[in-house]
């Protein structure tokens, strides 16, 4: 589980760190070279990290892996940097 401690750190990353560790805690994996530069890319276009982590929780495969994040139902996810 992500508890809220984790969810700060990894929002204390940025821009290819934080798509890193993001797919590491939400995704148990690694991020493939498109992934990678395609979520990079938004973020440095002005995408909040924390709508790229909802993305990744949310789609399929983060549903399917099942990673409970704590604070999360309660909207508690910190904001952006």
């Amino acid at each position: 589980m992500l508890n809220e401690t984790g969810l700060a750190e990894l929002f204390r990353l940025d821009g290819e760190a934080f798509v890193r560790a993001a797919y590491r805690a939400v995704l148990h994996r690694e991020a493939d070279e498109q992934g990678m530069a395609g979520h990079v890319r938004a973020l440095e276009q002005g995408l909040p990290a924390a709508h790229l982590f909802l993305v990744l929780r949310l789609s399929p495969e983060g549903m399917a892996a099942g990673e409970a994040v704590s604070g999360f139902s309660s909207g508690k996810i910190p904001a952006a940097n």
